[in-house]
């Protein structure tokens, strides 16, 4: 019996050797409240007003092609003949006359309406010209 207990003492000694020792754990310091970041300047992006285009108007025997139009003030308007000869007035003033095959521009410099007649034909066609274009203008359509 005392060679079990001296086994028992032996394989107790034994394990413990095996054991590994407690590690310490080191204190942890909590760290040092520090204010945030302050946020980057960022730039600030002034919307830029729209650019003028030029848009071209088909002119024909039977009106104009588009028959409406609105453009930005500053836009050049290009009329150009694709059916006979026309005499044009911009707001009652004369235009050289517009021959088949040619074109003329007229510069829309003020805001407002322009009223363009043909003499030759009797055909009349208004130009709204605005600051900018209405949102109703300027959403893509589905």
């Amino acid at each position: 019996m005392k060679v079990r207990y001296l086994l028992a003492l032996l394989v107790i000694a034994m394990i413990s050797a095996c054991a590994p020792a407690e590690v310490e754990t080191p204190e942890v310091t909590p760290p040092v409240d520090t204010p945030p970041a302050a946020p980057e300047p960022t730039e600030v992006v002034e919307p830029q007003p729209p650019e003028p285009e030029t848009v071209e108007v088909e002119v024909m025997y039977a009106g104009y092609d588009p028959s409406e139009l609105t453009v930005l003030v500053g836009s050049t308007i290009v009329f150009k003949s694709i059916q006979g000869k026309h005499k044009l007035t911009v707001d009652g003033k004369g235009q050289p006359t517009l021959e088949e095959d040619t074109s003329q521009e007229v510069v829309a410099d003020e805001v407002g309406s322009l009223r363009i007649f043909d003499i030759f034909t009797k055909k009349t066609m208004n130009i709204e010209v605005v600051e900018e274009m209405p949102e109703a203008m300027t959403e893509p359509t589905e």
